[in-house]
């Protein structure tokens, strides 16, 4: 599901019904909070409209969430009417990570999945990019596997030729090292996908779209050659275990109809995050994510009281394509999702603890 309608200027958003209404309900809510000095929320709930910085959440995004949040509110109350979100406190639990514009998408996703959402009245947890702190992230292997990734990521972008004009074009009109592939890539997905013009300093060294073209090519190329070969795969693995344990624990408190059970986690994040997560389940999809792209897993429980995982990447229905449930769209009961996590990963790596996984031999 990805929605083109893109606004682009201030007197659009105004006679937006969507946008209008949502922006005028999050913002007096939150001057509200400002003048009673009981606003928690850090910076502005939506995004500004000018100047349009780089890495900056745009109206278009707002209006892709605001969408994306329906559609599920949709779904699920076709599936259970149970699923209306009405207890909002009770039935949601809600983490980010702290820049603006995961915060912000949060924010729009979810007054739309839960209109009784008040953003000042709920406490948003705040996380890495990878939805773990501390020492329990600690993964010395997973350290190495990404020096390793960085140096064969130079050498397949010598190796698959990416034209010296292409990096000079690029990085001379972004004002960027021409090294600095990762902030080449960010930029022009963010050029592309809030349909801005590509930019032109000055004659002769204008972006062109076979510049764009060949940059998402090597992208594509240099992803999968990387994941097939096993070190991307094997550093998202021991990177997202973390979080699938988090994910999984989730399902394992419903399962047992533990006290702190949630009917919908949201996790807001970044490309980077969903990048990994991917190829950790083992989905052979090797394309940029694009914005406000999506990983949804749902706990299924049948007639028989069995329980079953599904999992879907931008609404496709992905669970036959992973690793621990390969062929299985309809079958993959629940317990192979928890083998893997728990054991799998470990095992893939000789290991039966995380610390032994993580070990450099």
């Amino acid at each position: 599901m990805l929605f083109f309608e893109f606004i682009r200027s201030e007197k659009a958003v105004r006679v937006h019904p969507t946008l209008k209404s949502y922006r005028s309900k999050i913002e007096s809510d939150w001057y509200r909070a400002s003048e009673t000095q009981t606003n928690r929320f850090p910076g502005n709930p939506y995004p500004q409209m000018s100047p349009c910085k780089p890495g900056q959440l745009t109206v278009n995004g707002v209006l892709q969430h605001l969408r994306n949040g329906k559609w599920l509110r949709s779904r699920y109350a076709k599936l259970d009417s149970s699923y209306r979100f009405e207890n909002v406190h009770d039935d949601i639990s809600i983490e980010s990570t702290t820049t603006s514009r995961t915060l912000q998408s949060a924010l729009a996703f979810m007054y739309a999945l839960a209109p009784n959402f008040n953003f000042l009245q709920f406490s948003i947890g705040h996380d890495e990019l990878l939805f773990c702190k501390g020492f329990l992230c600690s993964c010395p292997l997973a350290d190495n596997l990404d020096k390793n990734v960085s140096k064969h990521k130079w050498m397949l972008k010598k190796q698959l030729e990416l034209p010296d004009t292409t990096v000079q074009n690029i990085s001379s009109a972004f004002n960027l090292n021409p090294d600095a592939n990762n902030h080449i890539g960010s930029l022009v997905v963010g050029i592309l996908c809030k349909n801005l013009s590509l930019p032109c300093p000055q004659k002769g060294l204008c972006v062109q779209d076979q510049d764009i073209q060949r940059l998402f090519e090597i992208n594509l190329n240099e992803t999968k050659i990387l994941s097939l070969e096993g070190e991307y795969r094997n550093q998202s693995m021991l990177r997202m275990r973390p979080m699938l344990l988090k994910i999984l624990g989730k399902m394992q408190d419903t399962i047992d109809n533990s006290s702190t059970k949630k009917k919908f986690a949201l996790y807001s994040g970044h490309d980077m995050t969903v990048r990994p997560l991917i190829q950790a389940l083992g989905i052979n999809d090797f394309r940029w994510p694009r914005l406000a792209s999506r990983v949804i897993f749902e706990l299924w429980m049948s007639k028989k009281m069995k329980f079953y995982v599904k999992i879907y990447y931008n609404d496709e229905d992905v669970t036959g394509d992973t690793v621990f449930c390969k062929g299985k769209p309809w079958r993959c009961r629940v317990h192979l999702f928890k083998q893997y996590v728990t054991k799998g990963i470990l095992a893939h790596f000789n290991s039966t603890t995380y610390e032994e996984a993580c070990t450099v031999r």
